[in-house]
């Protein structure tokens, strides 16, 4: 999944300014050729920084993540990230809510945004340290824990580490991607405070203050009431029907004070899709491949993508660039491999270009907008058939089904749904992932995708060709059912999800298939396993103290083994540090990143959950300590559905010395008391440079013999 993260940022991104990273990967020395404030400087080296740490932001869609939000994010992503005239349709969303919320921004504030005399890289340059004066800072930690919620969704099934990797692989270290994500929230909390009519009070900032430095460490062992569950054991009918009628009504791992356990069984809003698929493999097959003559001829008429920049002397990063062209020999096994995904993407665009045809052939001359649901049904034609002709046409293997009603999570966990995505009309535009569309049907309507600018889809519209994240499949879709989210009505009631199985399409509906009944039946028999791993807890306390810890995680993993030979031990030593007291700020934050995304009742589960851990923790030690009265103890967690073992738990609370140090945002914050419509002023260009006092120094050289410009970096780009 790592190559499929990292091919799609190079293909709808770009990773010119990220490979200028791999020569520039931080500020070093440099004469200043601007000031801003009192005395502060910019040098060259710093505007390099500058470009890279936005090309770092770009990759990791942060300008999707902040349009999502709200108005001040959309103003922040359109300043850093845009280089013309805000598009049409993005206007008039905004225009209607500013109408709708009745704001005082106007026409002129709007395109002022664009009103640049500067590059993009020295405004995020002056924003970070406006906000850096005025002490707002968010935290690596906190970094990682928002985007090991968002990525998934923003990359399709790619992991935390596989986005990470993907820049680790770039020579830009995790750290330095996290401070980065993090600076530019920061600069969007710092002007939530300044464009906020609400006063804060001198508690209210030690509150803030106490939530962002004071952290908490622990080492744990844990016993999931999982691990003990008792599979001959049945609970009663009347045990079944009492569970189900008090959790009907809540979704699963849907978490509250009321629910800390997080059962749930109301169903989400659902789709099924019809679907032609083709693999890329069976594609590879039937295209001819590139012969000699054809990759040199390639290579001729391509040799400025071969050139690339690099410093005169190899040794010295500072000096001077030279253009270099790689020969031939260098490029070959490159150029065979683009040539060969070339012509089987021509290939399957014309395959399924072919199917959407005939797919679509009963409409006639009649433009599918002004076709009605029923209308877009009657015309529409069987893919089964489409399939078998194509089948014999092109000789190669269609495959054509239909799933089950889908929930956002079934989706997720589908090998071959949850990497397709359309692909973009024009250059410029974004993909739009096939799990964001789908569930963006008029008949649901479930998400707030405005600012996304997610296309919309009617029941039986042919959507596609679709491509995949992973390179394995390509395929066109058409919705042709909806159900809204909806209880169960009963215990018994089956439901069929039916995934994608290419290569094993017999056995789809039976190993997806389940009822109500046996979901609260597991979930009652894991309630039931909870009081065995109190005891199990207990049981290693002792052995841990006497023993040590290490010897009785041994001997517990000796008693517990893995049920397969490869899975990891099933007791181990967690050490969690650095985290934050749980706060609505950061409720806040998780919410408005997963704003417009389906799946963003899942990240807020997942978000509350650890929320609710971590409020376990913090409980257990008393505000005038930094840590529990007794340890080691046993806890129970509910929100984990089991018991930890904790050898040691501490608190690191901040002192008067850092308080101090960001009082300066009182000051701030009450100077813009009524300043509700303030977003798109304080993001003007023009204001940018004027608060920050912002001015060349016109009386010494401007560039080094031996400076890289940040333009003819930027241009440093290889194949």
């Amino acid at each position: 999944m790592a190559v499929a993260v990292v091919g799609l940022m190079v293909v709808f991104i770009g990773g010119s300014a990220l490979r200028m990273s791999c020569s520039y990967s931080g500020p070093r020395p440099g004469k200043a050729i601007y000031l801003f404030g009192k005395d502060g400087k910019i040098s060259r080296q710093d505007l390099i920084q500058a470009e890279t740490e936005l090309s770092i932001l770009k990759n990791l869609r942060a300008d999707v993540i902040l349009r999502s939000r709200d108005i001040h994010g959309l103003f922040l992503s359109e300043l850093l990230f845009s280089e013309g005239k805000m598009p049409p349709q993005l206007l008039t969303v905004l225009r209607q809510t500013i109408r709708n919320q009745q704001l005082r921004i106007s026409e002129e504030e709007i395109h002022g945004l664009y009103d640049k005399t500067e590059r993009n890289g020295l405004y995020w340059h002056l924003l970070k340290k406006e906000t850096a004066a005025a002490g707002i800072a968010i935290s690596n930690e906190t970094s990682a824990r928002v985007l090991r919620q968002v990525l998934p969704n923003l990359f399709q099934g790619a992991s935390y580490a596989d986005v990470i990797n993907s820049f680790i692989g770039r020579r830009i270290s995790e750290e330095n991607v996290l401070s980065t994500f993090g600076q530019i929230f920061a600069i969007l909390e710092y002007t939530r405070f300044i464009c906020s009519i609400e006063s804060l009070t001198r508690t209210q900032l030690s509150w803030l203050v106490s939530n962002e430095r004071g952290t908490l460490k622990t080492e744990l062992v844990k016993f999931p009431a999982e691990l003990f569950v008792d599979e001959k054991a049945r609970p009663t009918e009347q045990q079944v029907k009492s569970h189900f009628e008090k959790y009907k009504s809540y979704y699963p791992n849907q978490m509250t004070r009321d629910n800390p356990f997080g059962f749930g069984y109301k169903l989400d809003d659902r789709v099924q899709l019809e679907y032609i698929i083709v693999k890329l493999d069976d594609i590879k097959n039937i295209i001819e491949k590139p012969t000699q003559q054809e990759k040199e001829k390639y290579y001729l008429s391509h040799t400025s993508e071969f050139t690339r920049q690099i410093p005169i002397d190899p040794n010295d990063p500072n000096s001077a660039l030279r253009q270099y062209t790689r020969s031939f020999g260098e490029v070959a096994r490159f150029i065979t491999n683009r040539m060969i995904a070339e012509r089987i993407n021509r290939k399957t665009d014309a395959i399924l270009g072919q199917a959407k045809q005939l797919a679509e052939e009963k409409y006639g001359d009649t433009d599918i907008a002004d076709m009605t649901t029923e209308q877009l049904k009657e015309a529409s034609v069987d893919f089964t058939g489409i399939a078998e002709k194509l089948n014999k046409e092109h000789s190669i293997d269609v495959y054509s089904g239909k799933t089950g009603l889908l929930g956002v999570t079934d989706m997720q966990e589908d090998g071959y749904l949850i990497g397709l995505f359309t692909k973009p009309a024009s250059s410029g535009q974004m993909p739009h992932v096939l799990i964001q569309v789908a569930y963006s049907v008029e008949q649901l309507d479930s998400s707030d995708l405005a600012l996304s600018r997610t296309i919309k889809p009617r029941l039986y519209e042919t959507l596609g060709p679709l491509s995949d994240l992973q390179g394995k499949i390509a395929a066109i879709v058409r919705i042709v059912d909806v159900q809204k989210a909806a209880e169960p009505s009963g215990l018994n009631d089956l439901f069929k999800p039916a995934k994608i199985r290419l290569d094993e399409p017999d056995m789809a509906e039976e190993e997806d298939a389940y009822t109500a009944r046996e979901q609260v039946e597991q979930d009652l028999k894991k309630l039931a396993a909870m009081q065995t791993a109190e005891e199990k807890a207990k049981e290693f306390l002792p052995i841990a103290q006497e023993q040590g810890w290490e010897k009785a995680i041994e001997k517990f993993n000796l008693q517990y083994l893995p049920t397969e030979p490869n899975d990891p031990n099933n007791f181990d030593m967690t050490d969690w540090a650095d985290f934050r007291k749980p706060s609505a700020e950061a409720t806040e934050i998780i919410a408005s990143f997963s704003r417009g995304l389906p799946g963003a009742r899942l990240n807020m589960n997942v978000h509350n959950r650890d929320m609710m851990i971590l409020e376990t923790l913090f409980s257990l030690v008393p505000d005038d300590s930094n840590s529990p009265k007794e340890l080691p103890l046993v806890l129970e967690v509910k929100p984990d559905l089991g018991y930890y073992c904790i050898k040691t738990l501490s608190v690191n609370r901040i002192d008067s010395r850092e308080y101090d140090q960001v009082k300066s945002l009182l000051a701030f914050r009450q100077d813009s008391a009524g300043a509700q419509n303030l977003g798109a002023l304080h993001f003007l260009p023009e204001n940018i440079l004027k608060r920050m006092n912002f001015r060349p120094i016109t009386e010494q050289k401007l560039v080094e013999p031996n400076e890289p410009d940040p333009d003819a970096a930027s241009e440093a780009q290889e194949p």
